[in-house]
């Protein structure tokens, strides 16, 4: 663009010494100082875009910078997930191959525990298990015991304990004792609460 003006300019010195007229001197300046506003209108508008580009190209690094941030949080959290999903999977799986002990609820944890249970005889197992549920807190009293054969010629049976809690209403709790025999390993299932006491 400057060479172009300066091109007109000499030019125009030129037509000038060799005698053009002032009417088309004037003409040629005229085109001179509005080619001169063009050029300043358009630089102007450079440096406008300039600075439009400046700030949205400052606009964007923040939005890259966020999104960057964003995602790091994501993939950190979604790591903490896979970790406690993992964890929850490895317990799961050791819940299923463990038994379940009362004591593992909350519920069970301030009750007692059934620590005293010998394996002498079947009526031994029906009186220590009467006193562990006269022990709860619910019952009002025991009221008798009962025994089901589950298997001929085995000790291994099913004991209810028949008692009464404070509305007056009788109710009955069952508990599968295992003998050691034929493989069975010595224990109490609580078949109501589905867990083993001992």
């Amino acid at each position: 663009m400057k060479k172009l003006i300066v091109l007109i300019i000499m030019l125009g010195i030129l037509l000038t010494a060799c005698g053009i007229p002032q009417e088309d001197y004037d003409a040629v300046a005229q085109q001179v100082t509005e080619l001169e506003l063009d050029l300043a209108d358009v630089q102007s508008e450079l440096s406008n875009s300039q600075a439009e580009m400046a700030t949205r190209s400052i606009e964007l690094e923040t939005i890259i910078q966020d999104n960057a941030i964003t995602l790091s949080e994501l993939q950190s959290e979604y790591a903490d997930l896979t970790i406690q999903y993992a964890e929850e999977q490895r317990l799961a799986r050791q819940r299923l191959s463990e038994p379940l002990w009362c004591t593992d609820f909350g519920r069970w944890r301030a009750l007692p525990e059934l620590t005293n249970m010998r394996y002498d005889s079947i009526m031994d197992t029906s009186t220590i298990l009467q006193a562990f549920v006269s022990g709860l807190p619910w019952v009002l009293r025991v009221q008798g015991t009962h025994r089901d054969t589950i298997w001929n010629n085995t000790q291994t049976k099913i004991h209810t304990i028949r008692y009464r809690e404070d509305d007056g209403e009788q109710y009955w709790m069952h508990f599968l004792v295992y003998f050691d025999e034929f493989g069975w390993r010595e224990g109490v299932f609580w078949i109501d609460e589905q867990c083993w006491l001992d």
